[in-house]
């Protein structure tokens, strides 16, 4: 439904755009906790929007706010310098002054100044010396116990919010040759914010269900159940049986505790999705198999725990391969709720791919344990009825 709505926004906008003769379009709603900003660019025109770091990549950043676009944290001002070699205003502005200066109407001042010095010097320093010292000196000395209480509290109403440090970074290497926007006149950028409910439905995959580096999934379970009848097999002729089913029946409990996680709710902090249209057709772009540094997104976490997940489509499981740490450190955000400062980290991740986002605990857990597990069980089964 709000797919819908944001995809017609985006063809008013570009009917907008193009009347209007402007170089973007910018689009906000918000429906209770979601925020959705729909943006439309004109391609021929993304210098106007982007800004340059150290390194000289152009890089341009998406977040809330009525702005197309904003410069990034790391952008750096063109060399002032280099407009410096325009010397000749420089000289010509300073040759004037330099010239009146030194025309001796200096000198007299100076010796005004000299002759007032010696004749107002002294009862300037006796008139406030002593007010100034004594009684402010003991009133604040009485205040000052006061005063520095509370000055290591922190004003949160002047925090930003945590939503405030959601953001997308996009380099121009995403318009270019080889990109997944290049050739794309007008290109449409939905950056969403949802609630944290949006992924509660999608479990978080076990590292070891799904490849590391394509994020396909990956039969395990199948070879647990191997495992234990192999395991079982090497028992004598009269243990096989209650072998064989104490084995089956640890495999299956072990596989149930293992599909377990697939009950649980995915507790989120923050959920982002991100989606890319060409304005033309208003046929979505897959953004996928990106370089490090094409795509990167920031947002906060409760803590340094957590990982930024992305939802997989094909597994409905939040996973987090393609998805590479830049950067994480601490911020102070404003507590709207509490009325008080909270303290989270900001971590921004590089991405292979655009799809939906949120920031979850991470888990060490992988089915591999699970395996091994099962696998033990099986061969201590075999073992205690070996001996009876």
């Amino acid at each position: 439904m709000l797919k819908d709505v944001q995809t017609a926004q985006g063809a008013a906008l570009m009917d907008e755009m193009t009347k209007g003769g402007k170089s973007t379009a910018v689009q906000e709603e918000s429906y209770g906790e979601t925020y959705m900003k729909t943006t439309v660019m004109d391609s021929a025109k993304l210098d106007d929007l982007m800004s340059t770091d150290a390194t000289g990549e152009k890089k341009m950043k998406i977040g809330k706010g009525a702005k197309a676009a904003e410069k990034t944290a790391d952008a750096v001002t063109p060399a002032a310098p280099a407009a410096g070699s325009t010397t000749k205003p420089a000289a010509d502005a300073t040759a004037k002054p330099a010239a009146d200066a030194t025309t001796k109407p200096a000198a007299p001042a100076t010796r005004r100044l000299q002759d007032a010095k010696t004749t107002t010097a002294k009862p300037a320093t006796t008139t406030t010396a002593a007010p100034a010292t004594t009684a402010p000196a003991t009133t604040t000395g009485a205040t000052a116990t006061t005063t520095t209480a509370a000055a290591p509290s922190v004003d949160w109403k002047k925090l930003k919010s945590e939503d405030e440090y959601m953001r997308v970074i996009i380099n121009k290497k995403m318009f270019e040759t080889g990109g997944p926007l290049a050739g794309v006149k007008k290109p449409i950028i939905m950056f969403n914010k949802h609630s944290p409910d949006y992924v509660a439905e999608f479990p978080r995959a076990k590292r070891g269900t799904y490849d590391p580096v394509n994020g396909t999934r990956v039969k395990v379970p199948a070879a647990t159940t191997t495992a234990a009848t192999t395991a079982a097999a090497a028992a004598p002729a009269a243990a096989t049986a209650a072998a064989t089913a104490a084995a089956s029946a640890a495999a299956e409990e072990a596989t149930a505790e293992a599909d377990d996680y697939m009950l649980n709710d995915t507790v989120a902090q923050q959920v982002m999705e991100l989606e890319f249209v060409n304005g033309d057709d208003m046929s979505n772009l897959p953004v996928k198999g990106l370089k490090k540094g094409m795509l990167q997104v920031c947002m906060m976490m409760k803590n340094e725990k957590q990982k930024v997940f992305y939802l997989n489509e094909d597994n409905n499981e939040m996973q987090d391969d393609g998805v590479s740490l830049n950067s994480m450190k601490q911020q102070s955000t404003r507590d709207d709720v509490n009325q008080q400062e909270r303290k989270g980290w900001e971590m921004c991740v590089d991405l292979t791919h655009a799809t939906t986002f949120a920031t979850i605990d991470d888990s060490a857990n992988s089915n591999l344990f699970s395996f091994s597990m099962m696998v033990l069980m099986a061969l201590l089964s075999v073992l205690f009825f070996k001996q009876e």
